[in-house]
């Protein structure tokens, strides 16, 4: 999420500045040449490799992308941080840095070559990255930070192919549950709760064992080597209507696009013919938010360590090459079982069913009764199917299908997590298929019935009201008001 650049100068003012470097002596000994993979103790953007060993975290130049040379250095921390560093994540700009008490602590400034010009802050939450802090959640399986900036990104390609301005940038960490099916997304401007959350690979039933994000893209893997990547975020996924124009109309070719609707989905990648380990990293290159590169720890075929490689746009098994490092492996070895597996870990998601079984007064004086049923509703992965029942006085009938896009909202006050007793505002969409609008002249009930609602438009925005056993459907001035039960 981003907000106005003169708001951001306020949360950098309240950051805690510290001295870059300590001189205490470091122990090299348990610190490794590279870093080229992502874990809870070591991490990389393109200027620094970062480390971290008992409670305390170490840097070094990251010669293969910046040509710096140099040695690992301690960082000099907070002093409520440091001796305390149990885990840690870097990206773009940022260490993430996660205490014994799961507080989040950020560390900004961090491709400058000078470590004196690093600050760091654990203050996370509304008003504007001003909060009193943030912890992780609860049992979470893995994490990483992510950031998608305009200094490195320039922008993002939507799935238009516009390229989109990014604002001030976004910061977020993305975390899966121990049930390894929920992916919960923090970001330091929205509140500190655990109500947003981005939708799994397969509608969320796809359980996840590893999880890497860059730049606003997402790799994960499952035990058996089946992979997954996307590129989201609380922006792309259309949730920032207050500071962006978005659209599920088609914007391609428009003179001033808005952002395109539906965000993109999860792309099922190939998996590696090979060993390979949990140990999963993806890292942005270029700009755009286009190409993100993809490695995963494992052995080549003559039990060379290292890892295996690929940008997330090349769709071939053979298109993943193997980089020799002779590195002792980290991660552990999985059963990477040959051919598509990902039937053998899917899980229940939370799609629900509801009914709508009477139409409406406008509706019965223009002589069409009907009933509906929103099939797979989830409100966290969109879209779900709307089927309209349409009946006239002499018993003609006609099905008329649509889709209900929908998409979560800014909020700046806490909210529980899911559907509850509390109204849960979302921004939406009906669609009508497009084979549905050119054959209205051979179906006259839904021809009717969409110029009373829809217009006789492909897209439709709407708000969607969430409540425990209800979805109400409306879009003021228009009538329509639609209220979905289970």
């Amino acid at each position: 999420m981003r907000f106005p650049l003169a708001i951001t100068a306020s949360m950098i003012a309240l950051s805690i500045s510290i001295p870059g470097i300590s001189y205490a002596a470091v122990d090299t000994s348990t610190l490794p040449e590279h870093v080229w993979l992502k874990s809870y103790t070591e991490s990389f953007n393109r200027m620094w490799y970062s480390a971290a060993r008992d409670g305390q975290i170490f840097i070094k130049p990251n010669y293969w992308q910046s040509g710096l040379m140099g040695n690992w250095q301690q960082l000099e921390l907070p002093k409520d941080l440091a001796g305390d560093v149990q885990e840690i994540s870097s990206d773009d700009e940022y260490i993430v840095a996660i205490d014994s008490e799961q507080r989040i602590w950020t560390m900004k400034k961090g491709l400058k070559d000078d470590p004196s010009k690093f600050t760091w802050t654990k203050r996370w939450g509304p008003p504007f990255w001003l909060g009193s802090g943030m912890k992780m959640p609860e049992k979470y399986l893995d994490w990483d930070v992510s950031y998608l900036t305009p200094s490195e990104d320039k922008h993002h390609v939507d799935t238009a192919g516009n390229p989109q301005w990014i604002g001030t940038g976004v910061t977020s960490i993305y975390a899966v549950y121990d049930d390894q099916q929920r992916i919960s997304l923090l970001d330091p401007w929205l509140p500190s709760d655990y109500s947003y959350e981005v939708c799994g690979p397969l509608r969320g039933k796809f359980k996840m064992t590893s999880l890497s994000t860059s730049g606003s893209g997402i790799m994960v893997m499952n035990k058996y080597g089946d992979i997954f990547s996307r590129i989201y975020d609380f922006d792309i996924a259309g949730s920032d209507w207050v500071f962006f124009r978005y659209s599920w109309e088609d914007q391609r070719g428009v003179k001033n696009p808005a952002r395109q609707l539906p965000a993109p989905d999860w792309i099922h990648q190939p998996k590696i013919n090979g060993t390979i380990t949990d140990e999963i990293t993806i890292h942005k290159v270029g700009i755009g938010a286009v190409y993100r590169t993809m490695r995963i720890e494992g052995q080549d075929e003559l039990g060379n360590s290292g890892f295996w490689e690929k940008d997330i746009n090349l769709m071939a098994a053979t298109d993943w090459t193997f980089k020799v490092t002779g590195q002792p492996l980290k991660g552990k070895i999985i059963d990477n079982r040959p051919g598509d597996t990902t039937e053998l870990t899917l899980g229940d998601n939370e799609d629900l069913d509801y009914f709508k079984n009477s139409g409406t007064l406008k509706a019965r004086m223009a002589g069409i009764n009907w009933t509906a049923e929103l099939s797979g509703f989830n409100a966290f992965c969109s879209p779900a199917d709307m089927t309209i029942t349409l009946k006239d006085k002499s018993g003609n009938e006609e099905i008329l299908p649509l889709i209900l896009h929908s998409t979560d909202g800014m909020r700046q006050f806490k909210k529980e997590r899911g559907i509850t007793d509390k109204t849960w505002s979302q921004m939406g969409a009906i669609e009508v298929p497009q084979h549905v609008l050119d054959n209205l002249e051979d179906t006259p009930l839904t021809s009717k019935f969409l110029s009373m609602y829809l217009m006789k438009k492909r897209f439709t925005k709407i708000q969607l009201k969430l409540k425990t056993g209800q979805v109400r459907v409306e879009r003021l001035g228009s009538g329509l008001n639609w209220v979905f039960k289970q």
